[in-house]
C-alpha cells in the first residue's frame, strides 16, 4: 500500500473482488498470482498475469513491509522469470511500478528489465519496465 495513490487498506469487499478476479484468471489462463511464503509464513503475493492493452505477461509482487530489504523480491522475480520462460514459453515480461518505488525499480533492473515509458494506471503514474526472454 505504501506506493499506491490511495494508501487506505482495501475494504474486505474490494479484496474479495480482487481474489475473484485472480481465480478467474487462473481458470482462463492456467496461471496467475500466487501467495508468496518465506520460513513457513505468507509474506505477500505475486505472479504473472495477462493485462488487456499490454503485450507480454505482467510480473507483479507485493511483500509485507517487514519483509522488505531481505532479498525476497529479487528471489521471487528470478523465479517468476524462470517460470515464464520455462513453463509458460513467454516471450516478454513487463512490470508496472510507481516511480517513487525505487527499490522495486532496482529489483527489476537488476533482473534485466529496462525502462519502457510512463503510463497512468489506477489514478497514478507507473513506469513500465520490460524484459525480452
Amino acid at each position: 500500500m505504501a506506493h499506491r495513490p490511495d494508501k487506505t487498506p482495501l475494504a474486505p469487499s474490494v479484496a474479495e473482488r480482487q481474489l475473484q478476479r485472480d481465480i478467474e484468471h487462473w481458470t482462463e489462463h492456467g496461471f496467475g498470482r500466487w501467495a508468496l511464503s518465506h520460513a513457513g509464513q505468507v509474506v505477500g503475493l505475486g505472479g504473472l498475469t495477462v493485462k488487456p492493452g499490454f503485450d507480454g505477461l505482467n510480473l507483479s509482487y507485493h511483500l509485507l513491509p517487514e519483509m522488505w530489504g531481505q532479498g525476497l523480491a529479487s528471489e521471487f522475480v528470478r523465479a517468476a522469470i524462470d517460470h515464464a520462460r520455462d513453463e509458460l514459453d513467454a516471450g516478454e515480461l513487463y512490470g508496472l511500478v510507481r516511480p517513487t518505488n525505487i527499490a522495486s525499480i532496482r529489483v527489476m533492473e537488476k533482473a534485466g528489465f529496462r525502462d519502457h515509458g510512463l503510463h497512468r494506471v489506477h489514478g497514478g503514474p507507473m513506469r513500465e519496465l520490460r524484459l525480452v526472454l
